[in-house]
């Protein structure tokens, strides 16, 4: 009787999820953290967890949005504030070795409507 040996060899890479991961701000102080399910093929998933400063991270659905010319990602998170929505822009510009400029527009606070950020998928 004869015994074999199978070695199957698993693509784990294909079981690892990918996020994107933000932050957002002004004067050099984080206001706002991201982190964004991305699907397989890196496009923008359904949930983003959200928070700002001091606040517990908040599960949010996200509306994907059409990119602009230079943009890598756009998409809104669904809070339930229809146009108040904050909407977050990724650049195709790299500004370090893996991570791209950014901005979160966030109307529902006319002070930091704007915020500057960058973005890393890991």
């Amino acid at each position: 009787m004869k015994t074999f040996l199978i070695i199957t060899l698993f693509p784990f890479a294909a079981f690892a999820e990918n996020f994107l991961n933000c932050s957002f701000g002004m004067f050099n102080v984080t206001i706002l953290s991201t982190k964004t399910q991305l699907t397989e093929d890196l496009h923008i998933g359904k949930t983003t967890w959200a928070n700002y400063q001091a606040s517990p991270p908040k599960e949010i659905f996200n509306a994907v949005l059409e990119p602009q010319d230079k943009e890598l990602y756009r998409f809104q998170l669904e809070e339930g504030f229809g146009e108040k929505n904050i909407h977050i822009i990724v650049s195709q510009e790299k500004v370090a070795t893996s991570a791209y400029s950014a901005y979160a527009l966030n109307p529902q606070m006319p002070m930091m409507d704007k915020m500057t950020g960058t973005c890393e998928i890991k």
